[in-house]
């Protein structure tokens, strides 16, 4: 397998090279992730057959139902709150939004949902996120144009907004770059925090709103010297390395262990695989299973 392309020398060198690498992070691209040699990974879902807890409140289980297909958007929030923040459990409610910083300034204001984690849990200097995933209001914030000063219709500009777009939507949505700005942000927000790492550990919970079977839960180590090259765009990138960004499906249901499977998911320091080779696993016990006994 060939070694991964050499990082550009900084985020500096990286824009004025390539003057369409973006500041905004609305305006990435997959291309522009493998400028960095970050990517994606999707993860087998190791929490499927999880037992409720004795203490589980009915109410969890009517906010999985609600969040899976209630179709008001400003309601997600309200039941994700409840499902993260159950009496007795390992989260808190932080914040409604985080904000994308360049270059020490705050270039994007994302309304992500923020959740710490209890002292006494491995990821207590983590943070957690909730994002709902609206492609339309994805497509509206990249093409927004403004209009001139005489109100008059800006359709060139319109036209090659639209086709911008279309290189920036991904054919699968789980990995478009915006996710990546999220992840990054919620760890920069650790660090404004005062919090001291070498990685900050970053746990995104996104829903989409034209899915009603899956969660998807989102992973990302970051470390420190990413950060320290939004931070500074001009710092030399011969030491960096990006996260993997690793993500599973969790299916809402069933709806009575919905609360559980997602909070373990989102407290969990482990690695669960890819998901090919869980696959692959699986085909060869069944392979097994059906074969006939040899006789002796």
């Amino acid at each position: 397998m060939s070694s991964p392309d050499p990082l550009p020398v900084s985020l500096d060198a990286l824009s004025i090279n390539n003057p369409s690498f973006p500041v905004n992070p609305l305006f990435w691209t997959q291309r522009h992730l493998l400028f960095v040699n970050c990517v994606f990974q999707e993860l087998y879902d190791q929490h499927r057959n999880v037992m409720p807890r004795e203490d589980h409140d009915e109410h969890l289980t009517a906010c999985a139902e609600e969040l899976a297909t209630d179709p008001s958007a400003v309601l997600k929030r309200t039941w994700v709150e409840d499902l993260l923040t159950r009496p007795g459990g390992q989260l808190s409610h932080d914040n409604h939004q985080i904000g994308f910083f360049y270059d020490k300034r705050r270039v994007l204001k994302i309304w992500c949902d923020v959740f710490r984690p209890a002292e006494n849990t491995n990821l207590r200097d983590s943070l957690i996120g909730y994002h709902r995933y609206d492609v339309d209001q994805q497509s509206r914030n990249r093409r927004a144009v403004r209009p001139p000063p005489d109100d008059r219709r800006n359709d060139p500009v319109k036209r090659f907004f639209e086709r911008e777009f279309q290189s920036l939507t991904p054919e699968d949505w789980r990995n478009d770059p915006f996710i990546v700005c999220i992840l990054i942000s919620l760890a920069q927000r650790l660090v404004r925090d005062k919090k001291q790492a070498n990685v900050y550990l970053t746990r995104l919970l996104v829903t989409h709103m034209s899915d009603q079977t899956n969660a998807q839960i989102f992973k990302a180590d970051v470390p420190r010297q990413v950060l320290e090259c939004f931070d500074q765009p001009a710092r030399a990138m011969d030491d960096v390395v990006f996260p993997t960004i690793q993500y599973t499906a969790v299916p809402f249901q069933p709806y009575s262990t919905f609360s559980e499977r997602i909070e373990l998911h989102l407290l969990s320091t482990g690695d669960a695989g890819p998901v090919t080779l869980a696959l692959r696993s699986q085909k060869r016990e069944t392979e097994e299973a059906d074969e006939p006994e040899s006789e002796m």
